[in-house]
């Protein structure tokens, strides 16, 4: 799969997950709950005695879920949960998710849906960016800035995380579809080198890095090697072709080993 449809409704359910109502809800499904009608408006149900209290957003800017109990305004009353449920149906209302906690969580939640769960938690390194509309890019950057002015008023940059982090543009896609990035997972073919060797009388090793990098990708990690001599550096790299220079050593391996196998990199993969 290269291409993946995100519409506007599936943006708007990752910021601010929620479902509807049903006529099986349960009273303690709502109570004291973040509720959104068909209509944009966000209200809370609470119970006083034998009365339930419907009370709606009094500020708008507010994120729903981080609203104070003094900013709702009692709006309905009704004298039994079955009143409230019919009211609440009649609404189309919707039960509101807590969501991402900040920017930079409600992007990875867009790269997990475009990427699909499986996939994407098992991504190493993305080669380049996913690809989508102006149109698609821009509404997800109004949604990141209008996400984190709601949240963070003070000390963040409103959609700076997207603006680092998300897609290109690219004109010749249809608005709400992404063209995919390669990606880089445990079962990706490598090759490796090590370079920058050098020998010294007694045999130990100085500056010696691993380099490693992926087949049909522009993608390279460079990570250093901890190790004394030699013989440890033979036992760390499954290698079998071996270049030997007059200042050191440069190592090949070019076959079908997979990512996940590379023990220099078991911490970032299992990060």
């Amino acid at each position: 799969m290269t291409h993946k449809v995100l519409t506007q409704s599936q943006i708007d359910q990752i910021f601010e997950p929620s479902y509807p109502l049903s006529e099986d809800v349960r009273m303690s499904d709502v109570l004291n709950r973040v509720l959104k009608t068909r209509d944009g408006v966000y209200y809370t149900l609470w119970r006083e005695g034998q009365t339930f209290i419907l009370a709606c957003q009094r500020y708008a800017k507010m994120a729903p879920n981080h609203i104070p109990l003094a900013a709702w305004d009692p709006c309905a009353y009704y004298g039994s949960w079955q009143e409230a449920k019919d009211d609440l149906l009649a609404r189309k209302t919707q039960i509101v998710l807590p969501g991402p906690a900040d920017e930079m969580e409600a992007v990875i939640e867009i790269y997990r849906f475009v990427y699909g769960p499986e996939t994407w938690d098992a991504v190493i390194k993305v080669d380049g960016w996913p690809a989508a509309s102006f149109t698609t890019c821009s509404y997800i950057a109004g949604k990141c800035i209008a996400f984190t002015k709601s949240r963070h008023p003070a000390g963040t940059m409103p959609g700076g995380v997207w603006l680092n982090n998300g897609f290109t543009v690219d004109e010749n896609l249809p608005d709400w579809t992404v063209r995919l990035a390669p990606v880089v997972t445990r079962d990706t073919p490598w090759r490796f080198h090590v370079w920058q060797i050098r020998f010294s009388d007694d045999g130990t090793l100085s500056r010696p890095h691993l380099s490693i990098q992926w087949r049909e990708s522009s993608l390279s990690e460079l990570l250093d090697v901890r190790a004394r001599n030699v013989e440890e550096l033979l036992a760390m790299i499954p290698a079998e072709t071996w270049t030997v220079t007059d200042t050191g050593f440069e190592v090949v391996r070019d076959s079908e080993w997979r990512t996940g196998e590379i023990p220099q990199f078991a911490d970032k993969v299992a990060a």
